[in-house]
């Protein structure tokens, strides 16, 4: 078994496993989140970039007000999307 605790290493994860089972472990709740989106199909790479490029764009314009609110907005409703700016 191979195990890494880290998000940050993920495509390291995906590379390394060559379809063999894998799995991922953790101890975080919006990590775990955001794992389960990603198996789910809700998660993709343009669903991402999408998120990404419509927060940055806001938050390019709105500076730390937009970063608050979207922290506020993740505490509330925890979208695992939101955990990237947070």
């Amino acid at each position: 078994m191979f195990c890494l605790p880290y998000v940050a290493i993920l495509r390291e994860f995906i590379e390394y496993r060559n379809g063999d089972v894998s799995f991922l472990c953790d101890s975080n709740p919006h990590l775990i989140d955001f794992y389960s989106g990603i198996a789910s199909g809700e998660i993709t790479p343009e669903v991402v970039k999408e998120y990404l490029t419509r927060e940055g764009e806001i938050l390019l314009s709105k500076g730390e007000d937009h970063y608050y609110f979207v922290r506020d907005r993740f505490n509330s409703e925890r979208s695992p999307l939101d955990f990237f700016v947070c």
